[in-house]
């Protein structure tokens, strides 16, 4: 099982990601939503500890389409604007 994620920082393009399992508990997951708990789960998987982003490279809109196409989960993530 795979997910796809798009991933929306709200200051640059939509960025893709896909990761190995089911992530999707953490659809609609925001940072700075206030008090959703899933937000460190996120943070971990996107961000290192200094707040970089983590040598995850996004994939192309056509690789996250047809990891869809594939049978992956589609979830969307980000902050809010």
């Amino acid at each position: 099982m795979k997910t796809v994620m798009i991933f929306d920082d709200c200051q640059a393009e939509l960025k893709f990601y896909i990761f190995d399992g089911d992530l999707s508990h953490l659809h609609e997951v925001y940072f700075n939503s206030f008090g959703d708990e899933k937000e460190d789960e996120l943070q971990d998987l996107i961000y290192n500890d200094q707040g970089e982003e983590l040598s995850i490279d996004p994939v192309t809109i056509e690789q996250a389409t047809q990891a869809i196409r594939d049978g992956a989960i589609l979830i969307v993530c980000g902050f809010v604007p």
